[in-house]
């Protein structure tokens, strides 16, 4: 049992580690996020890293899941307690999404903010069609 014990703790101890990084690699994200609204840009190296860091907390948590599935078969008490490692894997990866979205949605602005007025001529078929209703109010009263 003592060794079922010591066994469970190594293979819990990377999610705790990864759960320190990750919570890291948000705040970091948040003031890259900060930054990009303020410069209007973003890099695209910053949006692969912060997708390649979902990825593997979505991998973890499908570990993890797994994990607790093999402890609840055991002690269904023991996977209701590691439940909040699940949920903190999973808030870490809701606030790294939210803030990659913030990074996308930045990329997306179009650069210039006031664009100049196009004061060329239409293109040649794009006028508008002519009304069937006369220039002249008199002429519907006939």
């Amino acid at each position: 049992m003592m060794s079922d014990a010591v066994d469970l703790t190594n293979r819990l101890r990377p999610f705790g580690e990864n759960l320190v990084e990750w919570r890291q690699a948000a705040a970091s994200l948040r003031i890259k996020v900060e930054e990009a609204i303020k410069a209007k840009s973003v890099d695209a190296e910053t949006l692969t890293e912060t997708e390649q860091s979902a990825d593997k907390i979505y991998e973890a948590i499908d570990r993890f899941d797994a994990l607790k599935s093999e402890v609840a078969e055991t002690s269904p008490r023991a996977a209701e307690q590691l439940a909040e490692v699940g949920d903190a894997l999973r808030l870490v990866l809701l606030e790294m999404t939210e803030l990659t979205t913030r990074l996308y949605s930045v990329r997306s602005v179009p650069q210039s903010e006031d664009p100049e007025p196009d004061d060329s001529p239409p293109p040649e078929g794009d006028t508008e069609p002519e009304s069937d209703i006369p220039a002249d109010p008199d002429a519907l009263s006939t």
